[in-house]
């Protein structure tokens, strides 16, 4: 009758979704529930080291052993419940991401079965923390094979409902900040943890998760690159937070004001999803991201966005490892050049019908 909560994780790893099949570390649904009384004494670092003791050990399934089972009981939820969340966005990223080539890397990674979808049903953002620190650490004992990632399925979290929240987070996690400071549209963050020890604990493993792993967002409102809906017209102004101190630091700093500018030098090259913009009392007009301009209100999506649409809220995790291949930055750069045009071809075609 103790209220409990639970984890569980399904794993996928290439295979039909028309027969969906349980594939996670052990071969088992795992599943881990903790009283609410335990919970709240060993918070998330402890939930972080039952994830690893699990992976672990061969002989403990996730469903529970003999001696585990007493602690591991929880909830019941049907496997096809839990095979939906993986299979759906498993599902989106074959039809969509690979179909389209938006990401090449994706698909090389699911041809050498280096590619895996796992759902995580945490309800808070401490737990989803706790497991996608494992998941990094399984990543990382993967050594030098080359694509090796993970895409983990986080349906419940309640704070990851809104695009906003759920950015800061990972923008935040990227830099091995625990929570934001708020949003990009000025909302404050409230601390989902309690306490000096849940605070550090929680500190460390998303330092950890920093370190091994670089987070890419998916989100089913994702709407990250903005416009106004004329478009950014040359002598108009904008707020820019280059630095993201609304998330980092300072939830109410209200941003640089700046005029956007044509580009008219060489040196000033305008990539995809970038405006030209001088700020006051700055030297020169400079390129700017998107992602730095403050929402005034009334902006609308890029079509750009459409590639991190996801069924479900979900973060891809890719090793830092990966990243530091000869050529990467040449690749992604490029890659985010033909996207954009892509994706801009498509807005084009769909407004002529």
């Amino acid at each position: 009758s103790c209220p409990a909560l639970s984890l569980l994780v399904f794993d996928r790893r290439g295979t039909n979704p028309k027969t969906p099949a349980a594939v996670p570390w052990n071969g088992a649904i795992s599943q881990i529930a903790m009283h609410e009384d335990l919970r709240r004494k060993l918070a998330s670092l402890a939930l972080a080291a039952l994830l690893l003791a699990a992976t672990s050990l061969d002989t403990l399934s996730f469903v529970g052993s003999r001696n585990w089972r007493p602690l591991l009981q929880g909830r019941h939820l049907p496997r096809q419940a839990v095979d939906t969340y993986a299979c759906d966005v498993e599902e989106w990223v074959r039809e969509f991401v690979m179909t389209q080539q938006l990401c090449p890397w994706a698909g090389r990674s699911a041809a050498s079965g280096r590619l895996r979808f796992v759902t995580c049903l945490a309800l808070e953002v401490s737990e989803a923390a706790a497991f996608i620190h494992a998941e990094s650490l399984r990543l990382a004992s993967e050594g030098r094979r080359e694509l090796c990632s993970t895409v983990v399925v986080c349906p419940h979290v309640e704070a990851w409902r809104d695009f906003d929240m759920f950015d800061a987070y990972m923008k935040a996690w990227n830099r091995g900040k625990p929570v934001p400071k708020g949003t990009r549209r000025g909302l404050l963050v409230a601390n989902p943890c309690q306490g000096d020890c849940s605070q550090s604990s929680f500190q460390a493993l998303v330092e950890n998760i920093s370190e091994e792993c670089s987070l890419v967002a998916f989100h089913p409102r994702f709407e990250r690159w903005l416009c106004p809906p004329e478009g950014f017209l040359a002598g108009s102004t904008v707020r820019i937070d280059f630095m993201q101190k609304r998330i980092h630091s300072d939830a109410n700093f209200q941003g640089e004001l700046a005029v956007v500018m044509e580009p008219q030098h060489e040196d000033v090259q305008v990539g995809p999803r970038e405006i030209c913009a001088q700020l006051h009392g700055g030297s020169g007009p400079s390129s700017w991201n998107l992602d730095c301009i403050i929402p005034a209100g009334g902006e609308i999506p890029l079509p750009d966005n459409l590639m991190h649409r996801a069924p479900h809220v979900a973060v891809h995790l890719i090793r830092r490892l990966d990243l530091m291949t000869d050529g990467i930055v040449t690749e992604a750069n490029e890659l985010r050049l033909r996207n954009s045009q892509y994706f801009a071809a498509g807005a084009d075609r769909s407004e002529k019908k």
